[in-house]
């Protein structure tokens, strides 16, 4: 029996996932089984982070993953099985034996942009606003993984805690590229943004193994689940000690997307007291 080329497409959300995940699937119908975030996966999200959590042993994820999803992965007759799912962030690290031959395409935004319209998107959808803000584990927690930067606080304001969620699962995911699993990064300024969206796409169907289409430019001025208004502005009207609070969780990592080199950026992070001292190691 023929096995499918299992791929996996991970983020930390709100990058333009589901708009991919309806673009492949209406331009590979015959040789991809291409879905996105299945709500059989969210016990395996809450699992996850009651493991990195240490609430919980490494195996019960493997066990929770062969009752909801291996069948899922067998039963797929096309040669390409496309995971487009946030909610697996941790898998490939902790267990990727159990996607044999797997791939794995990263999808990061700069995190400006991301926490604005996390805390936005939360703050407008009902069921993302209990999910954030009410459900146990369904986002990772400094408290528990190692990283406490609370001190006295019994947990981070909503923001800091965004700023340290895009840092935790990114630094995750991009530790994939150590590892013997095929790793692909891509920006989604470079889906969404760019002039030339396509020409980014095709580099990563190139990865995959698909074949390169001919998708046009036009379809990536069209995205789902957009965030209108919300109650964070651009990251050009925040204060000072909010750029400092994501620079201090995200800015190590930054740079090497091409995040955070614009001078006003740069004007309002340096010399700030919340920040570490780079001399003072």
């Amino acid at each position: 029996m023929k096995h499918p080329q299992p791929v996996l497409v991970l983020s930390t959300g709100r990058t333009g996932t589901k708009f991919l995940a309806s673009l492949l699937s209406n331009h590979f119908p015959k040789s991809a089984r291409t879905q996105h975030e299945s709500s059989r996966t969210r016990p395996i999200n809450i699992l996850t982070n009651m493991y990195f959590a240490g609430f919980i042993p490494k195996v019960f994820l493997p066990m929770t993953w062969k009752l909801l999803k291996q069948r899922e992965l067998s039963k797929t007759e096309l040669d390409f099985y496309i995971d487009i799912n946030n909610f697996l962030y941790g898998i490939p690290v902790i267990e990727p034996e159990l996607y044999p031959n797997l791939k794995v395409v990263h999808i990061i935004r700069d995190p400006r942009t991301y926490v604005r319209s996390h805390i936005n998107w939360a703050h407008q959808n009902t069921k993302s606003f209990i999910a954030n803000f009410w459900l146990p584990f369904w986002q990772p927690s400094p408290l528990f993984t190692g990283e406490n930067f609370v001190g006295p606080r019994l947990c981070l304001p909503t923001f800091e805690r965004f700023c340290w969620i895009w840092s935790f699962k990114n630094r995750l995911i991009a530790s994939i590229a150590k590892s013997k699993v095929p790793y692909y990064c891509l920006r989604y300024e470079d889906l969404f943004l760019s002039s030339q969206p396509a020409k980014a796409l095709i580099a990563m169907l190139k990865f995959i193994g698909l074949p390169e289409t001919s998708i046009e430019n036009d379809p990536f001025s069209h995205p789902q689940n957009v965030t209108v208004g919300g109650r964070l502005p651009d990251w050009h009207s925040w204060d000072r000690a909010s750029c400092a609070q994501l620079q201090f969780h995200c800015g190590e990592l930054m740079p090497m997307y091409g995040y955070g080199n614009e001078p006003d950026w740069i004007r309002m992070v340096q010399r700030d007291p919340f920040l570490k001292d780079p001399e003072a190691s």
